[in-house]
């Protein structure tokens, strides 16, 4: 007996020394890493990391700033320095992502705008030219969007691309495929619509067309509104049994002409006024480069056409993007200079917040001066939009209350950073102590209407509009050179809706009537994507983070901190398949063509890839200890591990590793989806604040 109780002793302060050791070890990385996002909190108060995507953005504003003129010699030196020597490039050609092999869409697109950039491109790069050539395909195989911008920098003539016209603006809402169900893609239909009619109208010589301000001034609002005529079932176009994008483009401009009880001229002046309205305040549109080029492209050629003189617009929004987006080589995290794919202070801001407060709160330890925190609250209450977005469209009784991605970005609120930020808010409490929390309450409140009115009837949210149609992504299926996103319900954007309203409702006491029904129906929602009837579990795939290690611990940590989940089993399944995916350094990794293939592409341990799969099995160890009726008992000599404990020391070892040998915690991989297939990006900032979280959740255990 006496055995026995020295053994217990002995194993007791074995595993006590472990965890104190633990703690002291994670803690240090804990610090380290606020530290690192402490430094990136501007004057304002707000937080911003780096989004860093591939060159092609950069040769595209090459293209359409020699074309308009409006580009400098000291831009064209840095943008061609960035196309032409990216690192991530290969012997071959251009990938879509560090790493990533040779992509045809990228290096077709790339190698044809420096050749008509006036780059000698045959001489310079005859490898990546015979790279492409031995594909055997043209123009015709490229993707939409890369057929979009060769387009509009007016390198390669599409003839399916510029028979996008305005007509298609009268379509009315009930139609298969119209601009309002369209979604995120009306911010590029327009301008690009717009653009190809004024090029018409230039070539032809003809520029007699009847300019009325009133058109302008309307600003879209006669958009699916183009006559009351009912067709039978008979005339619908016959791309919806058809494969293909020109037999999309040739259904859905033959039905328009249909409805259109104006002629061209007037849809073009309607689309034009709708661009004119929705120029931010830094000159750029919808935060997006692609976006900003496509509409000054469209005011340069109706500028051209004598409808107005648009130069003070075009060069505010040229100005404006290399305001916003440019970053040089000295200040990137990379150490290349390159034109951002976009900017993201309010995800950035709000994420780091609520990880922060969430952080202090275990740790038990001040992280970030008060005032700090007070400057970065006090920034997200300022940025709530307090205007109408393009969520009128199909929820027109909405009032304003979501937050956007981009510092500016007045249009197109958007619910996944709109849960983060109440996330934040309700994570921050005391920080708006200035009138009594007024302000602080009031901007949950509008947050929380809104997210709540944006939830689509499957119970499911989209990213920015509600109720867009799913025919537009099976037809997507048919034809892979065509965007399969499209702004239906998303899992991982539920998940982080259902935790701000959780948040705010918890922290606020707020609950209107519909919040109960929006969160289990979210919930319902979140657990028809995670199991298959009849057929066990389902992994999820990311919409905007790579790519089912995303998806899915998103999916499960939203139901877990909803508490739709109250018991760990419900979560075994999911947690065992992501610890088999768990990479032999302890880590884990998944490659972007994951996103392409549809099934898991294993890759080198990246820090977000891995603070991902450590949140989630912290919260699953977790759950799981409550569950247990012998934990208070076996906690003594082994703090009730389960079957996945190790894997989970594993990877906190790992990540603890990583943080102490990279000073500046820097991951070259694209962790990030722009457009699923097509387009990734690094986000700067998310691994940090998000390894905080992980660490900090961890830390909790050992406590």
């Amino acid at each position: 007996m006496k055995r026995v109780l020295v053994l217990f002793i002995a194993l007791f302060f074995m595993q006590t020394s472990f965890a104190d050791s633990m703690k002291a070890t994670v803690k240090d990385s804990i610090l380290k890493l606020a530290d690192d996002l402490a430094k990136e909190q501007s004057s304002d108060g707000y937080f911003q990391g780096e989004f860093e995507g591939d060159p092609l953005t950069e040769a595209a504003v090459l293209m359409v700033g020699k074309r308009t003129g409006l580009i400098t010699s000291e831009q064209e030196q840095k943008l061609l320095k960035r196309v032409t020597t990216w690192k991530w490039k290969t012997k071959t050609g251009w990938p879509l992502y560090p790493g990533g092999a040779t992509n045809f869409h990228i290096t077709y697109s790339l190698l044809h705008m420096l050749k008509d950039y006036d780059v000698d491109s045959v001489d310079q790069f005859k490898t990546e030219w015979n790279w492409l050539r031995a594909q055997g395909k043209s123009l015709i195989d490229l993707h939409f969007l890369h057929r979009g911008m060769l387009h509009i920098a007016g390198v390669k003539k599409d003839f399916f691309v510029s028979k996008v016209t305005p007509i298609f603006f009268a379509l009315p809402k009930w139609t298969p495929m119209n601009i309002i169900n369209i979604g995120t893609f009306r911010s590029a239909g327009v301008p690009l619509a717009v653009a190809n009619f004024y090029q018409r109208v230039n070539e032809s010589g003809h520029k007699g067309s009847l300019i009325e301000q009133s058109r302008i001034d309307s600003a879209g609002e006669a958009f699916g509104k183009g006559s009351s005529l009912i067709l039978g079932v008979s005339e619908l176009p016959s791309f919806i049994l058809n494969t293909g994008f020109e037999s999309i483009v040739e259904g859905t401009i033959n039905l328009a002409k249909k409805f259109s009880r104006y002629p061209e001229d007037f849809w073009a002046q309607e689309g034009l006024g709708y661009l004119l309205k929705r120029q931010e305040k830094d000159g750029t549109w919808y935060g997006v480069p692609y976006v900003t080029l496509m509409s000054i492209w469209a005011l340069y050629e109706a500028d051209r056409a004598g409808v107005a003189d648009y130069s003070a617009q075009m060069k505010a929004g040229w100005d404006g993007m290399f305001h916003s987006w440019w970053i040089d080589a000295d200040q990137s995290d990379s150490g290349e200079g390159y034109l951002q794919v976009s900017d993201g202070p309010i995800v950035d801001t709000a994420r780091g917040m609520a990880v922060i407060a969430e952080s202090e709160k275990i740790t038990e330890t001040t992280l970030l001066p008060l005032n700090s925190k007070a400057r970065a609250i006090d920034w997200l209450i300022k940025l709530q939009p307090i205007v109408d977005g393009d969520y009128k469209f199909t929820a027109p009784d909405l009032k304003p209350g979501g937050w956007g991605f981009q510092h500016a970005n007045t249009f197109y609120p958007d619910t996944d950073d709109t849960g983060m930020v109440l996330t934040a808010l309700a994570s921050n409490p005391v920080l708006d102590v200035g009138k009594a929390n007024t302000r602080w309450l009031e901007s949950i409140k509008k947050g929380m209407d809104w997210e709540i009115g944006m939830q689509n009837s499957d119970g499911g949210f989209p990213a920015y509009e509600k109720g867009m149609s799913t025919l537009l992504s099976e037809i997507a299926k048919m034809d892979k050179r065509l965007p399969s996103y499209f702004d239906v319900s998303q899992p991982d954007v539920t998940a982080r809706a259902l935790e701000g309203l959780v948040f705010a409702r918890n922290a606020t006491g707020y609950n209107p009537p519909k919040l109960k029904t929006t969160i289990n129906s979210a919930c319902s929602f979140l657990e028809r994507k995670l199991f298959k009837p009849f057929f066990g579990i389902d992994i999820v795939e990311g919409d905007w983070g790579i790519n089912y290690i995303y998806g899915t611990t998103q999916a499960i940590i939203g139901l877990l901190d909803a508490k739709c989940w109250t018991k760990a089993n419900r979560a075994q399944r999911h947690v065992r398949w992501l610890v088999e995916k768990q990479n032999i350094d302890g880590g884990w990794g998944e490659d972007p063509i994951s996103d392409q293939k549809k099934y898991f592409v294993s890759a080198k341990s990246s820090m977000t890839a891995t603070v991902w799969a450590i949140r989630m099995l912290a919260r699953f160890e977790s759950m799981a200890k409550k569950d247990s009726k012998t934990c208070s008992v076996l906690s003594l000599i082994n703090r009730c591990p389960t079957r996945y404990t190790k894997a989970l020391e594993k990877g906190v070892r790992w990540l603890v590793d990583f943080v102490e040998k990279n000073p500046t915690v820097y991951e070259p991989e694209f962790t990030g989806i722009l457009v699923k297939e097509i387009s990734y990006c690094r986000y700067g900032m998310g691994g940090r604040y998000e390894a905080i979280r992980a660490l900090s959740l961890y830390y909790q255990l050992l406590k």
